[in-house]
Parts: structure tokens; sequence; C-alpha cells
């Protein structure tokens, strides 16, 4: 099962592992999601860099004229990025693997616009993601406690007509959210720099502050149902009839996320990372959601899963025996396949 604290707190690892000490004749790329660069050793073998879900991979080819991802050796792999992260620099590449073009390294720090910003990958800054699945009311919950509390401030960046971000304002009250983006910052400022403090001066206050960026669609946006037609097949196929939690009018929700990134070192900020991370789990308790047959109701104790729970699915789920977390239709043959997730 997902260890989920461990998924949600990342840091970097010192140790990059071995140096390939490899001189290249040329490497080119870039993207993200993966970030991909290519090119070729001075003996003319292909090179392959793969970055995506925080994992740096370099492929060397075995020969000239293959390609190093389909008959190639991975000669370098390591974790160095948080689990999501899908961009790295050609510099950066460079540095963790070893690698050099015509004898030199490229310079790290040297953001392309066209491409990204480098994050911090030496272990000095740490990140941190959560993503649950939340009704609007159970979002609504949370940031009601974070608006109202005398610890934190939530502020809000307003979206003009040309979708520029505009300067930041407090949110002191759910009625305040109306973008789908909010910025929790562990500081007291008087409202009137806000309200009247220009955004240089704004930024200044705010620079070099720990940030916790939530994002909720459902703050701007009416939610509707995932387009899954997970029920309807099961009514042709099987003759089954169940609801699914995220595809009815009476039970939406989409994701909330939060994101951040802190000094390692400062205990500070871990413990403020920390204490955000412990009132999501009051809100969204994690727990296991037992697998089963749908017609039979046979567990399948191997199939469980471990989630981040929203109550009001759960209250929804308890009213009613067909009534499910997810449902699972893939590679079906008989009715007795179908399997199903659902809290005891």
């Amino acid at each position: 099962m997902i260890d989920f604290q461990a998924n949600r707190f990342f840091t970097p690892p010192t140790d990059k592992g071995p140096l390939l000490g490899l001189d290249l004749k040329e490497l080119t790329g870039g993207g993200a999601c993966p970030s991909q660069y290519e090119g070729f050793t001075h003996d003319g073998l292909h090179v392959y860099c793969r970055y995506r879900g925080g994992m740096l991979s370099v492929s060397l080819a075995s020969k000239p004229g293959a390609m190093a991802h389909k008959d190639g050796e991975t000669i370098y792999k390591q974790h160095l990025g948080p689990p999501l992260d899908g961009y790295v620099s050609l510099a950066q590449v460079c540095h963790f693997a070893g690698l050099t073009i015509n004898g030199e390294l490229p310079a790290l720090g040297v953001d392309d616009p066209t491409e990204g910003r480098e994050k911090d990958l030496s272990g000095a800054t740490s990140y941190y993601y959560a993503s649950v699945d939340s009704t609007l009311g159970s979002a609504e919950k949370f940031l009601k406690v974070l608006c109202e509390s005398d610890t934190v401030m939530v502020l809000q960046h307003d979206i003009d007509s040309h979708y520029r971000s505009l300067a930041p304002r407090i949110c002191r009250s759910l009625t305040d959210l109306t973008e789908t983006d909010v910025t929790v910052i562990f500081e007291q400022f008087p409202d009137k720099l806000f309200s009247e403090g220009t955004e240089e001066l704004i930024r200044e206050c705010l620079d070099g502050l720990l940030k916790i960026r939530i994002h909720f669609p459902g703050f701007k946006y009416p939610m509707r149902p995932y387009a899954n037609q997970t029920a309807s097949t099961l009514k042709t196929m099987f003759d089954l009839e169940c609801e699914i939690a995220g595809q009815v009018d009476d039970c939406v929700h989409t994701h909330l996320t939060m994101d951040a990134s802190y000094a390692t070192d400062n205990p500070e900020q871990v413990g403020r990372v920390r204490w955000v991370n412990g009132l999501l789990d009051r809100f969204f308790p994690i727990r296991t959601v037992p697998c089963m047959k749908l017609i039979s109701g046979e567990p399948v104790p191997d199939r469980d899963w471990l989630i981040a729970s929203d109550p009001e699915i759960d209250h929804w789920i308890a009213a009613g025996e067909m009534r499910w977390r997810f449902v699972d239709i893939l590679g079906l043959k008989t009715g007795d396949d179908v399997i199903g997730w659902r809290p005891r």
C-alpha cells in the first residue's frame, strides 16, 4: 500500500550516485513531463536522457546506428526529485549524471524561459505535495479553518481579463474565495499592506517566506460529475445497478492539492508544513478502503486501497448498498469479475 506521509514529503538525496565521466559530442533537447535530451558520444553511440516522476535515467546505445532507448543499456538511474516532478535542465542532467559536452560542463542556474526554471535538487530544499479527492463542502471546511486562523494568513491572487495575476489580497472568510488558488503564509501583516501597499512593497514583504499553495477548482468553477460511463457499462453488460462517487450529481468531487518548498535544515519551516499536513489529515483522514466483488461481496484483500478519505463521500456511500468509491471494469469476462471499493 501507499505510504501517504512518505510520498508527501521529499528531500532530494545529496548523493546523486557515481558520476559517469562521459564526454559527449552533442546533447540537446528539453521539454517537461518528461524532460528528454538526446545526443551522441564521440564514437557515434546514441545517448538518451529522460527525467520524469523525479527519476533521471541515462541510456547508451549498444552500437552505432542503434537507438539508446530501444537497443541500449541504462547506465545511470537515480531518483533525484519529488514524485511528480517532470523538469530538469540540460545543465542539471550533466551535473548529476557526470556528463560533459566537448569537454565543457554547462552552467547551472541559467533558466530557459521557453522550458522552465531549475528546481533546487541539491538536498538543501525539501518539497511537499499532497492531493486528495474533495467535495466542495469538505474543501470549504478545510479552508475555513485556515482563513480564520490566528497562525496564518490566506492570500489570493485575483486574475484580470488578460489572465495576469494581480497583487494578493487577504481572504478572511470563504466568501472572499473567487479563484482556484490561494497561498498560505505564516505571518500576520496589517490589512492595509494589501489594500494600500504597492505591488513592489508587497513582494518585498512576502519574499523569502514559507508559502503553501492550495489549488481547488471548485472555489471558482461549478463542479460536475466525471464523464465516466462505468455505471452504464455495468448495467448494459451485466445488468448491475450501482452508483459511483464522482460520477453522479449528488456526490461530485475533484482534486484539492497542496504544495510547498522549504529549507531542509529549517525546523520552523518543517514544523509549519507538517502542521498544515496534520490539518489536512484531520479533514481527510487516511484510511484503508476494502476491495470486494460487487455481486458476491467476497473480499479481495490484496486489492485494498489506502486513501485520504473525504467524510462527505463516505457518508454518501454509506447511504446506499450499491454505492461505491471506485469500481474496476478493466478486463471483465463475467459479472463476478467486477470489483469495487467502499468503506465499511
